[in-house]
């Protein structure tokens, strides 16, 4: 019977041995997720903030654009004015 208590005790103990062996592991990976984790949180950070200057950037960009073709409807009416107003007659 004491033979047999000390195999169970001794299996035990490998046993104890071998989870806390996995626990460490399982810890260890926990903590390199944190990490990457956090690194893969900034750099979403950084792309927000980038994607949030293109959009104003093509915000500005778009209403530039508006503006250079009023700026152009603008200046062909007025060219074509001038040379109506002497006597030459364009052909779009």
């Amino acid at each position: 019977m004491d033979s047999s208590f000390s195999r169970n005790l001794a299996n035990a103990k490998a046993q104890i041995a071998e989870l806390t062996l996995e626990k460490a592991r399982v810890n260890e990976e926990n903590e390199r997720l944190k990490v990457d984790l956090e690194v893969t949180s900034k750099e979403v950070v950084s792309l927000e903030l980038t994607l949030e200057g293109v959009n104003e950037t093509l915000v500005s960009a778009e209403a530039l654009v508006e503006k250079l073709q009023d700026e152009f409807i603008r200046w062909n009416e007025e060219v074509s004015q001038r040379l109506l107003a002497q006597g030459i007659l364009l052909i779009d």
